[in-house]
């Protein structure tokens, strides 16, 4: 959504930009759009719509992704993987607990655990770990279609299926763990959050938002994975670094890896190989792995 008439033209813009990649968004009066579940604030003049656009429950999605590869012949082990099994300058599987995986290739997306796994075959990854919370209601009736984003604005505002849920975030900072592999609720997060979802949806103030949790990831300098053979590193490739967005990337980054692991390389990860922060010093690559992002204003 445009939050005033002032970003019309950028709403315009937007909205031109993705029905020229194909997508069949349209822009649509304030008004329209409430139609839809979402009544809008009286300062919103109009949203960017996609009746084709929808949402996907992780849970649900990931199981279904697994069942789909195991028909394939994939064989899924649930074990914690303690390391990589490195010899000579090149990676020979991975160490997991209780047992030992040995492959010609190794595929490394652990997420925020990729800068530990990484490090036990003597690579240091331009990676920090980022989290970051959502909120969320009790079950509702079922009353809003889109998922609700805006200009300028850190937010997502959604009703899950089956239960009604209403769940709010978009990105806001939560507070890691020191040791990379948790996160809590930052409360400036949470509460900046909830400004901007009553600026847009000031009917949220009837609802009761009593849930707060938080998620990890790997996030890199740029906002963009790592994808491709790990630099002086034989035998291991990386697909980690998603910044937040994994979920939505899977199934592309899926397609796109394996495509090229047999062989066949895909011009459109050019710009995400992981050699682009080779010129990064130990100092710098230090300092960002300890850094953590900032709680924007808005």
């Amino acid at each position: 959504v445009a939050g005033s008439e002032r970003e019309l033209p950028q709403l315009q813009a937007q909205v031109d930009s993705d029905r020229g990649r194909g997508a069949a968004v349209e822009l649509v009066q304030a008004a329209e759009f409430a139609a839809l579940g979402a009544p809008l604030a009286a300062t919103v003049p109009a949203a960017g719509f996609n009746p084709q656009g929808g949402q996907a429950s992780p849970r649900l999605t990931t199981a279904a992704l697994l069942a789909a590869a195991r028909r394939l012949g994939a064989v899924a082990i649930r074990a914690e993987a303690q390391g990589l099994l490195a010899r000579e300058g090149r990676v020979a599987g991975a160490e997991l607990q209780g047992r030992r995986l040995e492959a010609d290739l190794t595929v490394l997306s652990a997420g925020s655990w990729s800068l530990g796994l990484a490090r036990s075959a003597g690579l240091e990854l331009a990676l920090r770990p980022a989290g970051a919370h959502m909120l969320l209601s009790p079950p509702r009736p079922p009353s809003l279609y889109p998922t609700v984003s805006a200009l300028g604005r850190l937010l997502s505002i959604k009703q899950l299926p089956p239960g009604g849920e209403l769940l709010v975030g978009g990105g806001w900072p939560a507070t890691v763990a020191p040791d990379g592999l948790g996160c809590e609720a930052e409360p400036a997060s949470v509460e900046r959050n909830l400004g901007n979802a009553l600026a847009v949806c000031p009917w949220l103030s009837e609802v009761e938002l009593p849930l707060a949790w938080c998620g990890i990831d790997a996030e890199t300098p740029d906002h963009l994975p790592l994808l491709g053979p790990a630099p002086g590193v034989a035998g291991l490739y990386l697909a980690t670094g998603f910044s937040l967005g994994g979920f939505q990337l899977a199934p592309a980054v899926g397609e796109l890896a394996a495509e090229e692991i047999v062989g066949r390389p895909r011009a459109e990860l050019e710009g995400l190989r992981p050699q682009r922060f080779a010129g990064l010093d130990g100092n710098q690559l230090g300092a960002f792995q300890r850094s953590q992002r900032p709680v924007p204003e808005s």
